[in-house]
């Protein structure tokens, strides 16, 4: 892998959110993060 990827604080709330449920749909993670349901895909 070349490089470190920076994680902004979306993309954390996003990993922490499938740490909790790895099953969620892409609908339920949206909604817990706060965005709309397409960028979570």
């Amino acid at each position: 892998m070349e490089g470190l990827v920076k994680l902004d604080r979306i993309d954390i709330n996003i990993l922490v959110e499938l740490q909790k449920d790895g099953r969620m749909t892409n609908v339920s993670l949206a909604d817990a993060v706060g965005l709309s349901a397409s960028p979570c895909l």
